[in-house]
Parts: structure tokens; C-alpha cells; sequence
């Protein structure tokens, strides 16, 4: 079979800043460091009204890559959650549908892949390469919506990489006994040996991932995959979050790899007291021990150049402690009293908890748009059209997502 096509994604030299990138400073580590990938697929069934408590969860669990199936989008309806870059492949006819990866850049660089063949079929999917130092990672997001036998096919051409690890996520509608269902249907058996074929080991727990608003009981139907080497140390988890009528699942990746040089910027190099600094620098320089011992020596003068840029140069702008401005206590109560019903849904499937859970979805999504809209007039009540007109035009960037500079003479736009 034809391996897939790679194609290079607009982010992978992005620095995420306007202006150059800037190595920081780092801290002396060992020779080798773990770190960990976040992985969440979710079948969404539609974002437009879901986007502000979608960025909320993929902030709260750190999520590097996610996989969103039923994304309901066209060519005229966008899916931007800040900080991370939007792949999305919607469907071509038909309502409902389509799916999308959320890539948390510039963090996490990536090559999307095209599959070799335009094939029609029930099963869509798309794939990226992830590209971390000294380790490549093939990701396919696949959704099969209807009761068809799959197209494996697909899946193997797509998933035909020399990758270190392979992962295929999505929404299957399949059914086997291996992830926790009574019975084995065609699409399960397929799942089974496709997994099989690629050397992919299920990391399901039998745990619920779909809870029914009507009268079909919870079932299993967002399946993980993943390459048999990589899958020792996995850890795969079932969130509370019920944003859809299918539970997010968090996939965490720990990886080894050699420590690598930090992009992000750390410092604001502009701000700095660089007369300060060399002062401090060189006091500190000269009470240091005499070392033959090089890898000892390269830790203290680390330890200096930290210690001295930590009192002449600004820190750069970090924000982990973000919070939404529409999560005010209410909201939160009401989002964990739903989630709290989509859990007891699992385990009795009654008429009144699937009304419950429908008043009280609807009414999240109600006070979510309420605040937005709250928040929308404030800000325009406190726009002065006679002051300069940057401030307009960063806020029109904003809105449009784009990158454009500001014309000299706006009567050009």
C-alpha cells in the first residue's frame, strides 16, 4: 500500500510571538527528561455553542492535541479556541458530520497527512504527524456515523508512517466485547483486526463514553488506539465533563526524550537592565570555586546567569491561571450539577434524569451566551471612536483571527 502524503503545517516553524524567537535560559538537567503528550477525543455534536466551555477543559487538563468528531461546520463557520491551530475537514454533503484536530502551537509542531486515494465511504478521517524532539507520533481521527462496514483501508493508508507511536482515535459505532460491549457487531470485528494488522493495542476500560438523552442505554463508543510499545505506560481516562452526549476521554503519552533547548520566550529581553546584569553577573563569576570538572562548572555558571537575570530582566507574560470570564459560581454549580446527572445516567437510564439533563444542559449553554453577550456590551460601551485608531484595529484582528498589519492610511481598507 502507498504511504500517505505528508504535507507541512503552517506552524511548524511558528514562533507564536511577532517577533523572533529567543532561546531561554534553562536550567542544567540530566541527559534524558520525560514529558507528557494530552490527548483528548470527544464526538462533540456541534461547537458553535460549546466553544467557551470547550476552552475551559482543554486549559484545565493541559491538552496538547485534541480529536473532535461531529464538529457540524462548514466553510462559512469557524472553530477557534485561543492558543490552539484548527485542522478541520467538513462534510463535503449531508448534514451533521465533519471533524476537526485542535494542535496547542506553537508548543506542539505537526505535518498533516492526505490520505492517497479519494475514495468515497461512510468513514471519514484525517491524520497528522506530531513532531516532538527524537520522536514522531501518527494520529488518525476517524468517525464512522452510520451502521456500513468500515473502510479500513482508509485508515491503514493513513496510519502507513514510520512513526514512533501510532494512535487512532474517534467515534467507531462499534461494538465488541473487548471495550466493554455485550455483543460483537461487523464494525468491531473490523476495529479488532485492523488493530491487529497495525500492532495497535485498545487502551478502553469498558467504561462508559456515551450517554443517551433518549432511550438507548450508555454504551462504548469512543475508542482509543495505540501503538503496543507505547501503550505500557499510558494512562487513558474517562472525563466528568458532559459539554456533549458522548464523554470527553483523556489519553496521556509520557515520552523520553533528550532535553532540547526552550523556545518559548522566558524573558523580555526589551525591558532588560543589561548594565545590571553584567554587574551582578560578574560578582557572581568571580566568587566561584575553581572546577576541572566542565558539566559542574556549566551548573554554576547557569545558576548565576539565572540568579542575575532574575533581578534585571523582566519575566516574560505567563498565564496559568486562567479563568473564563463567563465562570462565575453559578455557571460552575450548574456545569458540575449536569455533569454530576450525566453520571448517574449510567447507571439509571430513568425518564426524569434524561429531562433533568436536557433542562439543565440547555440552561448551561443559556447563562454561557448570556454572560458573552453581557461581556460584548461592555466592551463596546467603553470603546472611544476619538481616541487612535490601533486600539480598533488590534480589537478587529482579534475578532477576525487574522495577523495583518495595521495600513498606514485606513482610508486604503
Amino acid at each position: 500500500m502507498d504511504n500517505a502524503i505528508l504535507i507541512p503545517g503552517l506552524n511548524a516553524t511558528a514562533s507564536g510571538v511577532t517577533d523572533a524567537t529567543k532561546h531561554a535560559v534553562r536550567g542544567f538537567v540530566g541527559k534524558y527528561a520525560t514529558r507528557t503528550v494530552n490527548f483528548l477525543q470527544l464526538n462533540i455534536n456541534g461547537t458553535q455553542k460549546k466553544c467557551a466551555e470547550l476552552s475551559d477543559i482543554l486549559n484545565e487538563n493541559n491538552i496538547h492535541v485534541a480529536c473532535f468528531q461531529g464538529t457540524r461546520l462548514n466553510s462559512k463557520l469557524h472553530f477557534n479556541v485561543k492558543g490552539y491551530t484548527t485542522i478541520k475537514k467538513d462534510r463535503v454533503s449531508g448534514a451533521g458530520g465533519g471533524f476537526a484536530f485542535l494542535v496547542k502551537t506553537p508548543e506542539i509542531k505537526y505535518i498533516e497527512i492526505l490520505p492517497t486515494s479519494n475514495t468515497s465511504s461512510s468513514t471519514e478521517a484525517q491524520a497528522i504527524n506530531i513532531l516532538l524532539p527524537n520522536h514522531t507520533i501518527t494520529l488518525v481521527n476517524v468517525h464512522h456515523p452510520d451502521n456500513s462496514p468500515m473502510d479500513t483501508n482508509i485508515l491503514q493508508d493513513l496510519a502507513s508512517t514510520s512513526a514512533d507511536t501510532k494512535m487512532i482515535l474517534g467515534d467507531f459505532n462499534a461494538r465488541s466485547p473487548s471495550w466493554g460491549c455485550k455483543i460483537l457487531d461487523s464494525k468491531g470485528d473490523q476495529l479488532e483486526d485492523l488493530a491487529d494488522d497495525l500492532n495497535l493495542t485498545i487502551l478502553n476500560t469498558a467504561e462508559n463514553t456515551y450517554v443517551s438523552k433518549t432511550n438507548s442505554p450508555a454504551s462504548v463508543l469512543g475508542i482509543s488506539d495505540i501503538s503496543y510499545a507505547s501503550a505500557n505506560n499510558v494512562h487513558w481516562k474517562v472525563l466528568d465533563a458532559t459539554i456533549s452526549d458522548q464523554f470527553p476521554v483523556l489519553t496521556t503519552l509520557p515520552i523520553v526524550q533528550e532535553p532540547t533547548t526552550q523556545e518559548k520566550r522566558s524573558w523580555n529581553f526589551r525591558k532588560a537592565n543589561w548594565n545590571g546584569f553584567t554587574q551582578e553577573l560578574e560578582n557572581l563569576c568571580s566568587d566561584l570555586p575553581k572546577h576541572n570538572d566542565a558539566e559542574k562548572l556549566l551548573h554554576l555558571l547557569t545558576s548565576c546567569i539565572q540568579k542575575a537575570a532574575k533581578h534585571h530582566i523582566t519575566r516574560g507574560k505567563r498565564r496559568n491561571n486562567w479563568i473564563p470570564f463567563w465562570k462565575d459560581h453559578n455557571i460552575k454549580d450548574l456545569i458540575q450539577e449536569r455533569d454530576s446527572i450525566g453520571q448517574e445516567l449510567q447507571r439509571n437510564n430513568s425518564e426524569e434524569l434524561k429531562r433533568n439533563f436536557i433542562e439543565v444542559s440547555h440552561r448551561v449553554e443559556e447563562l454561557i451566551l448570556e454572560s458573552k453577550t453581557e461581556k460584548w456590551a461592555e466592551l463596546c460601551s467603553k470603546l472611544d471612536l476619538r481616541k487612535g485608531t490601533s486600539h480598533h484595529w488590534n480589537l478587529l484582528k482579534v475578532l477576525n483571527s487574522s495577523y495583518i498589519s495595521m495600513p498606514k492610511n485606513l482610508s486604503q481598507t
